[in-house]
């Protein structure tokens, strides 16, 4: 018998001023975006994933917005 699996929701969330043009040693952007695509491209119909990239916020002031809405969207009711 086939086991069932639930639903998974992935966010991805990152400040689009982590990049080597702002001071970052990586492009986190580009990265960001290359995981998202790597992500649905081996993904099922089981997972729905969100990429979010928060205008002016940088590496150290990205997190409370990235942790909030993150959380919201993981654990909150689907839109």
């Amino acid at each position: 018998m086939a086991e069932t699996q639930s639903p998974k929701r992935v966010y991805i969330g990152v400040g689009s001023l982590e990049t080597p043009e702002f001071g970052e040693g990586q492009d986190m952007v580009a990265g960001s975006k290359a995981l998202a695509s790597k992500i649905i491209a081996k993904a099922d119909q089981n997972i729905t994933l969100q990429l979010h990239v928060i205008g002016g916020a940088s590496h150290a002031t990205v997190f409370p917005t990235v942790a909030i809405q993150g959380i919201d969207w993981i654990l909150g009711t689907p839109r």
